[in-house]
């Protein structure tokens, strides 16, 4: 079995999807710090966008390079009422 040694191999993470799903579902709207492995997961979370919105909850993830690790948790269809008001209007 061939096994990765890449930044991008999620095979070997120290946390789970189904924990930081909890997380997310769990927390209010706001800025939260994670940790290392949990910034990893956030990020295939962010990518989910069928789950942000069955349960109205965005995840954003900031500064995931260097030092500082933030999450975003927002409203997803206040979110999306915003761009889609932004976008009224918009011709070309």
């Amino acid at each position: 079995m061939i096994e990765l040694k890449t930044e991008r191999d999620f095979r070997r993470l120290g946390t789970s999807i189904d924990e930081c799903l909890k997380i997310v579902l769990n927390i209010d709207y706001g800025f939260y710090m994670m940790t290392k492995e949990q910034i990893r997961i956030m990020q295939i979370i962010e990518n989910m966008v069928s789950l942000q919105e069955y349960t109205n909850k965005g995840v954003r993830v900031h500064g995931w390079v260097g030092n500082e690790r933030k999450v975003e948790i927002y409203d997803y269809k206040k979110w999306q009422e915003k761009v889609e008001n932004s976008l009224k209007g918009f011709k070309l």
